[in-house]
């Protein structure tokens, strides 16, 4: 890896480690506020997002690339005899994978398999309030002695890929056990990945809250309040979807659960382009 880049993802987590006890160091994030973020989910999660009011993290750990998961395989030495397995980051830190990508076949297929996903579209700005409406309620249901311990520390995160050989020297040239005792350090890494994975051109939000109040579900999923009826900014339906079901479930959206029409519309990525009179 260049000495430019390693420098820059090294200043990035500088920066990223300074704690502060205020808000504006709690939630932090590395992009314009003004972009609209994008994520493509499945039917029956986006009615469970609206029946529910929740947008829903993910622990890290339940990821699919291995590459992000920061405990495994690594060990640390603890002394000069000893060798040691890495600490895991299991329940401990939760994300949501956006993108800033409108349209992307690769999304659609992927993340919606059954050609009836929805794509909701989520002011930047907004996720910011998403996330510093947590982090007070948080701060109300905490003493002030405990702000450190139990705080949780939320951010968002341009993704930045690298090859596999860059990311080895990232990782080698950090002191891995600083990484397992700093939260922020971690964040960091999990904003890095492979150059396999570039086409999501993904914004991750994440979550450190390493503390026994924080509402769980079953350790795995981390639900944050979301009124998707205020909260969202676009409702785009799967451009595989046939006509007929799509104008259904807009008239559902629309007419059942209070979603504007000017929200809601289908992706016309592969719709037929315009006739061509030639000459």
């Amino acid at each position: 890896m260049n000495t430019k880049a390693q420098s820059a993802v090294l200043a990035g987590m500088k920066n990223f480690m300074e704690n502060k006890s205020d808000e504006e160091s709690r939630v932090q994030q590395t992009f314009s506020t003004d972009e609209i973020l994008y994520r493509v989910l499945p039917l029956k999660y986006f009615f469970d997002m609206v029946k529910n009011k929740k947008l829903y993290f993910v622990d890290v750990a339940l990821w699919e690339d291995t590459h992000e998961c920061l405990g495994d395989n690594s060990k640390i030495k603890v002394d000069s005899d000893e060798i040691a397995d890495a600490p895991q980051f299991k329940g401990s830190i939760y994300g949501s994978c956006w993108t800033k990508d409108e349209e992307n076949d690769a999304m659609w297929r992927i993340y919606s398999p059954n050609k009836d996903g929805i794509r909701i579209g989520v002011k930047g700005a907004r996720i910011v309030e998403i996330l510093k409406r947590q982090y007070n309620k948080m701060h109300s249901d905490v003493a002030h002695e405990d702000y450190d311990a139990m705080y949780p520390i939320v951010c968002m995160k341009d993704v930045r890929y690298h090859t596999e050989k860059e990311l080895d020297t990232i990782r080698h040239s950090l002191h891995l056990e600083d990484t397992f005792e700093n939260h922020n350090h971690a964040i960091e890494l999990l904003s890095l990945k492979r150059t396999y994975f570039a086409h999501e051109n993904e914004t991750r939000c994440l979550v450190y809250c390493d503390n026994k109040t924080f509402t769980k579900l079953d350790g795995k999923l981390l639900p944050l309040d979301f009124d998707a009826l205020k909260d969202i900014d676009s409702i785009t339906f799967d451009p595989r979807l046939p006509d007929s079901e799509f104008e259904t479930l807009k008239w559902l959206l629309c007419e059942k659960l209070g979603f504007s029409s000017n929200v809601v519309q289908k992706s016309r990525m592969y719709a037929k382009p315009k006739s061509i009179v030639y000459p």
